[in-house]
């Protein structure tokens, strides 16, 4: 998130992976009414076939 002049503000997770509070595919933001950010990630992918884990996701909620 960066302040209207754009300076860095904060940021969500750690950066790009498949590992806790790491992300790979963010795509939609929302607010509620008690101004609560929510990041949504949804990352389907044919990892099998390539001999790849495929990742066990948790559904956590992270409050940042």
């Amino acid at each position: 998130m960066y302040s209207l002049d754009g300076k860095l503000k904060n940021r969500w997770g750690k950066g790009f992976g498949l590992g806790e509070m790491e992300l790979m595919a963010p795509h939609a933001l929302t607010v509620d009414n008690d101004n609560n950010i929510y990041l949504a990630e949804v990352c389907v992918a044919v990892l099998s076939s390539l001999g790849l884990e495929v990742p066990q996701y948790n559904g956590k909620v992270y409050k940042a």
